[in-house]
């Protein structure tokens, strides 16, 4: 994913209706299809496409049984789309047709260009910020206002909001695992071709700027700089340009980095399943964990000193 996804985070969106414009920053990836199995993927009909805006909606996960009762279903707004805190907004990339590709782009952060340089962090704060933007009461009437849901240019006419290329893009984009996964739902004990366990450490977020996206997500982004500069460097450096990069106080990446040993050298994943991994060191130690358990140990890297 990573020979799309600069493309994708050094973009603008702009909502056609308020002349709106925003610089992407937070994007993460979901992709589901035959050899690429990611169970934390919706798995929604809409984005069995490419090229769209999907406003989150009730589930429907693919292969969840047929049986599941609305009624265990997390609440929806107007037009079942999500609410309050559950809102979300996907640019699809699933298809073609016959390949049963279901995918989405996750927006997590923008940052509004004028007249103020706010930044939105947080994928249902973003939903609030457009329908603020273009004061539309819910997702529904917002969709409605747009007549579309393509998001590039030239594909379609009338109000809506579409993505354009940054000309003057020249941020580095960093990957770090995915906000909000665990391995609560993973089989017990764990296996190394598990969904579940292959994918929730997957570096599929991607970010600019990471010194300013601290509302959320600073174990996910600290573990993916740490780990992606250890293959360039030794652990002090990569610990010290991880903590500059993220905003972090050295004690406290110190005590990351010594969390992200623990679990590589223990490699044991099944204190984690059935947990919900929300403290950011047991977070990263579990993340240092997966590394020896689904990587051959003659590829193990000196991270492990």
């Amino acid at each position: 994913m990573t020979n799309i996804c600069e493309p994708c985070v050094c973009t603008t969106v702009h909502q056609l209706t308020e002349n709106s414009e925003y610089h992407i920053l937070e994007i993460e990836f979901y992709l589901l299809k035959e050899g690429h199995e990611d169970p934390y993927t919706h798995g929604a009909d809409a984005q069995k496409v490419a090229g769209n805006w999907y406003f989150h909606k009730a589930p429907t996960r693919a292969g969840a049984a047929a049986s599941e009762s609305n009624s265990s279903r997390a609440p929806t707004a107007a037009g079942g789309y999500r609410g309050g805190t559950r809102k979300g907004l996907d640019l699809t990339f699933g298809g073609p047709p016959d390949s049963g590709a279901v995918g989405g782009i996750l927006l997590r952060s923008l940052r509004r260009v004028s007249p103020d340089g706010k930044l939105i962090s947080g994928p249902s704060l973003l939903v609030d910020e457009l329908l603020a933007q273009s004061d539309k009461a819910n997702i529904a009437a917002l969709v409605a206002s747009w007549g579309t849901l393509r998001a590039f240019p030239g594909t379609a006419e009338g109000p809506r909001m579409v993505v354009e290329s940054r000309k003057d893009a020249q941020l580095p984009v960093y990957s770090t695992p995915r906000i909000g996964l665990d391995l609560y739902k993973a089989q017990s004990p764990p296996a190394a071709d598990d969904p579940r366990v292959v994918f929730v450490a997957r570096p599929y977020r991607y970010i600019v700027q990471p010194d300013i996206l601290t509302a959320n997500g600073r174990m996910q982004t600290f573990v993916g700089l740490y780990e992606g500069l250890l293959h360039d460097t030794n652990p002090q450096r990569a610990l010290s340009k991880a903590c500059d990069l993220s905003g972090l106080k050295t004690k406290t990446g110190e005590d990351y980095a010594q969390s992200y040993r623990t679990g590589r050298k223990s490699g044991k994943v099944v204190k984690f399943v059935g947990a919900k991994t929300s403290n950011p060191k047991a977070y990263i130690e579990m993340v240092g964990a997966l590394r020896p358990f689904l990587t051959p140990a003659s590829d193990v890297s000196a991270a492990d000193g």
